[in-house]
């Protein structure tokens, strides 16, 4: 008689494939630990943000149900299908004559003269310096009036765009930077990105600003140009409401979001890991003052070095400075004036003078 063994077939499986199991997770471990060590050491961490950041969403169970709702909110609400939207009311306008010998013209011109400009206010001292780099402190009222005025840049939500912009000067330039024209072609970085990736990084997220009014300002984000369209509607009527709040707000959208182009060109000798930030102001990597000249040859872009922005360079060796390079209009009208007055204190400023 054959002796059989007395442990079933299927018990031995479970051994095997749990042995196989705890075999290759030592292995990734190990590896992991390996590749870590060894990029360490030859690629220095370029931290961007001072703070601790959260690794798991604040609303525990409720936390998928927070992040679908942002998704189907961040790909209806777009900036392509805005752009259609803005594109189809011009249309409509200019053939029913609204935009045609109106006396409203003039004021209308300087409005949305104004409007871009205010966008990239909105995007520089609110969703970039505060929100993704704390470049400087300030209360929780202000804190939620910055949150109103940096949703009006039209880019999403506030907490959102934080993680996103801290993911991107972590990994800046490769395969993890979420809108890198290296990486991912142009038009990837200046719109498609915004539509694949709707989700929040929230280990980039400080958990400072995970408050209860900012978690409901960032997935409402388009609640506070509604509000603004409102207004304007009891003073002007529906439609210059919608026009002049959405058409120039989109414009000034489309010009900040195309600053992923224009400071992060491909370029063919790139070594692995390098992040390429071009200045726009001098069309070089070298920092100082703007020269007049510079700005005859810089329109229609104008507004990135009056809104701090033209220094890109600069601005990942430094990036919690809360007074840029040139001629920063969001500091000198705003954030100085604040200091002074105590509103907002600790402005970060790692140099006493600007690199030459």
């Amino acid at each position: 008689t054959t002796r059989t063994s007395t442990i079933p077939y299927h018990s031995k499986a479970f051994h095997f494939s749990s042995t196989l199991r705890s075999l290759s997770s030592f292995c990734i471990k190990k590896t992991c630990v390996q590749y870590m060590s060894s990029s360490s050491s030859t690629k220095p961490p370029m931290p961007s943000t001072p703070f601790k950041m959260s690794t798991k969403g604040p609303l525990g169970e409720w936390q998928p149900l927070y992040d679908t709702t942002y998704t189907i909110l961040m790909q209806t609400v777009n900036l392509p299908h805005l752009c259609v939207l803005t594109f189809l009311g011009i249309l409509y306008y200019a053939t029913t004559g609204v935009l045609v010998l109106n006396p409203l013209m003039p004021l209308v011109s300087v409005f949305l003269m104004a409007r871009v400009p205010f966008v990239g206010f909105c995007m520089s001292m609110s969703l970039h310096r505060y929100f993704a780099h704390g470049a400087f402190k300030t209360s929780r009222p202000v804190q939620f009036a910055l949150a109103f005025l940096g949703s009006m840049a039209l880019q999403g939500g506030i907490l959102w765009w934080a993680s996103k912009h801290n993911r991107h000067h972590k990994h800046c330039d490769e395969a993890k930077d979420p809108h890198s024209p290296t990486q991912k072609g142009t038009m990837y970085a200046w719109l498609g990105w915004l539509y694949y990736e709707t989700h929040h990084d929230w280990q980039f997220v400080n958990k400072r600003l995970l408050t209860p009014e900012l978690l409901v300002m960032n997935i409402l984000f388009f609640f506070p140009n509604l509000c603004v369209t409102w207004g304007l509607s009891r003073c002007i009527g529906n439609e210059w409401a919608l026009f002049l709040c959405w058409v120039p707000g989109l414009f000034g959208a489309l010009a900040t979001t195309h600053f992923n182009v224009e400071y992060h060109p491909p370029i063919d000798n790139r070594k692995p890991g390098q992040c390429v930030g071009v200045n726009r102001a001098s069309g070089d990597k070298g920092i100082g003052p703007i020269r007049l000249e510079w700005l005859a040859c810089y329109c229609p872009w104008m507004f990135q070095p009056l809104v701090g922005e033209a220094f890109h360079h600069d601005h990942h060796n430094y990036p919690r400075r809360a007074n840029r390079p040139g001629y920063d209009m969001p500091y000198f009208l705003v954030l100085q004036p604040l200091e002074k007055l105590g509103v907002v204190w600790d402005l970060q400023q790692p140099l006493d003078k600007f690199p030459v």
